[in-house]
């Protein structure tokens, strides 16, 4: 018997480490990671058209349009969807976005789609971010007034995206505000909930 296909989708706010959280438990469990903001930093190197119309828009903090988001994952998942894990971090930002791409995985035959929300308090978001350009860890996304942009827009949308995402995945909430660590082994620790063994 073919073992079950599970996507699991890492959502929250910026620097509230589901990135860190979202590439350990893909490199555990021998899964595929996919990142639109890998994805699109990447794509800025060597597409000087696709930095010519989008590149402002990232600087700012906005958001870039559904539709191109879900054709950029669409052509990722038709080279991975051999894993029997695809693990998606911080793909997910509105609710038609969610829509599409829970589709495309259902599609993809990944049935089991389970959640991990990500929750931090927005001053330790903007602090965390800060502390990472002081590092010289930061990106060019990391200055106060575009990290409150990414915040601003991630909270915009933040209510009926859970609302859709408990409906329609195993949502499960995850406590951010402490140590990479403890945040990991929570991590760990909910996976059978969401039918991961």
């Amino acid at each position: 018997m073919k073992e079950e296909s599970i996507a699991l989708l890492f959502v929250g706010p910026p620097a509230c480490g589901k990135g860190t959280n979202a590439k350990r438990l893909a490199q555990e469990l021998e899964g595929a990671y996919f990142s639109t903001g890998d994805a699109f930093r990447e794509r800025r190197k060597n597409d000087p058209e696709f930095e010519r119309k989008a590149g402002h828009i990232l600087d700012s903090g906005g958001l870039l349009s559904d539709t191109f988001v879900v054709q950029t994952f669409q052509h990722w998942l038709q080279q991975n969807r051999h894993f029997r894990y695809v693990i998606l971090d911080g793909v997910i930002r509105t609710v038609p976005q969610a829509e599409m791409i829970i589709l495309l995985l259902r599609d993809y035959r990944y049935q089991t789609i389970s959640t991990l929300l990500f929750n931090l308090p927005d001053e330790v978001c903007v602090q965390r971010m800060l502390n990472r350009q002081k590092e010289n860890q930061g990106r060019a996304d990391d200055r106060e007034g575009v990290i409150k942009m990414r915040l601003k827009n991630y909270e915009a949308h933040l209510v009926d995206l859970k609302n859709h995402l408990y409906y329609r995945t195993n949502l499960v909430p995850i406590n951010a505000n402490r140590a990479i660590e403890e945040v990991y082994s929570e991590v760990r620790a909910v996976l059978p909930m969401v039918s991961v063994v």
